[in-house]
């Protein structure tokens, strides 16, 4: 064979070589990738990305809280007893010696809100860290009963009575949240549903979102302060199932569902084609130029959770704690019941352990953005 032809030859089958090798690697890169995603799904389908949960270990405390407002004064009664209000204020002052900054959100919440049965229970909420705190607790039940212990102030390292407060996330989380307040306001009004009650929802999303994506929140989450949008198990930013939104579609339209809430809201989440469109919904929850829907579908959700309850002869109307645990549990886990606990999904915050429901009661409860969502009278609106 003529040496021309020999490397001809020779040089053909390199690339034949070449490309066995290279099929060779993109069917097993195939296959691998196959593998992954039905692993993937079989974890999915087995529950092994699901946090199983637990009760707050505050849920008796937490729940005779939340129930306050029913078993105390009325507004005008509360207004015309002045050792009522004046408790309050002096309650107010002994918080301010060691956390003043929690006492002005307080004072301020009082000053705006025309419902001092939430002041009270924001005293209550904040005195539960107070009574965990060994370091100052028998020095302030000593000034809240005698009252006239204001001479010994101690000085705290740290601005805000609740622990997760006081973190650089929830610096950035706060300000995100604000951003979106027109969305919120909208969403809120359209669900027949307090904003405050959709924040103190999507916080005990986001802080959980905040603290496990460390490197995201350092490099892109906090200096930027904006959401986190989730697409895969959970979507959006309140983190909901794709079959729970696709089951309020359905209870919302449906008379004889126990979540049905009234003709208002029958047709807020229909799609413009006609029909329930999965596409259409993943794309609602999970966009993250515009929260709206995501919002919607919340507020829908807890608005559903009420009125099931409501029915049943239960009103948690004002139970914060208990409403986000149901969100955060889903539609199959809310049985109508006399003591319903506060707690849901485990969330861990430098080496403390809170519960989803306890999160979002800590915020409510709070004070923290309560001039860009404020108290209403009342939460729900048929």
């Amino acid at each position: 064979m003529p040496a021309v032809e020999r490397n001809t030859h020779n040089k053909n089958q390199r690339i034949i070589s070449i490309l066995k090798k290279l099929k060779t690697f993109v069917v097993y890169g195939f296959a691998l990738a196959g593998f992954g995603i039905i692993c993937a799904w079989l974890i999915f389908k087995l529950g092994l990305t699901k946090d199983e949960g637990s009760t707050d270990r505050n849920n008796r405390y937490l729940t005779r809280v939340s129930s306050l407002s029913k078993t105390t004064l009325s507004d005008t009664a509360y207004y015309n007893q002045p050792a009522e209000w004046i408790n309050d204020y002096y309650r107010i002052l002994c918080i301010s010696t060691y956390y003043p900054y929690n006492a002005q959100l307080i004072f301020n919440a009082m000053q705006q809100t025309q419902n001092p049965m939430v002041v009270r229970q924001m005293i209550l909420a904040n005195e539960l860290y107070i009574m965990q705190n060994e370091a100052i607790n028998a020095k302030y039940q000593a000034m809240v009963q005698k009252g006239n212990s204001f001479k010994q102030k101690m000085k705290m390292t740290e601005k805000n009575v609740i622990p997760w407060m006081n973190t650089e996330e929830w610096d950035a989380l706060k300000q995100a949240i604000v951003k979106d307040k027109k969305s919120i306001d909208k969403a809120a009004a359209d669900a027949g549903i307090e904003p405050r009650l959709i924040v103190a929802t999507l916080i005990g999303e986001q802080i959980r979102l905040y603290h496990t994506k460390r490197e995201l929140f350092k490099s892109y989450l906090g200096p930027v302060k904006v959401l986190v949008t989730e697409t895969q198990f959970s979507l959006g930013i309140t983190g909901i199932k794709a079959h729970t939104a696709a089951r309020i579609e359905r209870f919302i339209k449906d008379t004889a569902s126990e979540f049905y809430i009234s003709k208002r809201y029958e047709h807020l989440l229909d799609y413009p084609n006609g029909f329930a469109d999965t596409t259409a919904r993943i794309l609602r929850l999970t966009n993250d130029k515009n929260h709206y829907y995501s919002y919607l579908y919340t507020g829908l959700i807890l608005h559903s959770i009420q009125k099931q309850w409501q029915k049943a002869g239960y009103d948690i109307s004002d139970n914060v704690g208990v409403l986000i645990t149901l969100f955060n549990l889903g539609f199959s886990q809310s049985e109508p019941k006399p003591n319903p606990e506060i707690g849901g999904a485990n969330i861990a915050i430098n080496d403390n352990v809170y519960t989803f429901g306890g999160i979002a009661f800590d915020f409510y409860y709070s004070g923290e953005l309560a001039k860009e969502f404020p108290y209403y009278k009342q939460k729900f609106k048929d």
